[in-house]
């Protein structure tokens, strides 16, 4: 199990808590490639930890990543709200 403390040390800090954030109202932007790094796929969703394993999973076959193999995680970014992670 991989812990996640601030770099300050202290953990009171919930900011910096990934799991902490899946709980909060915001979201992310990520973006997925296959293999080869020859496709990418821009997603965005209120649980990284969720969505990843569905997109390796092939959850949706019939899906655009699962079709072209598109499940390498290459980059994310969280933001405050949904709202602003879709914008």
């Amino acid at each position: 199990m991989m812990r996640f403390f601030p770099p300050n040390g202290r953990t009171s800090c919930f900011a910096l808590n990934p799991y902490f954030r899946e709980m909060s109202k915001g979201g992310y932007v990520y973006i997925l490639t296959n293999r080869y790094n020859k496709v990418l796929y821009v997603g965005v969703t209120a649980s990284l930890l969720k969505r990843i394993p569905e997109h390796i999973d092939k959850l949706h076959p019939e899906s655009f990543t699962a079709k072209y193999n598109v499940n390498k995680l290459v980059y994310f970014e969280w933001f405050d709200t949904i709202t602003e992670a879709i914008a």
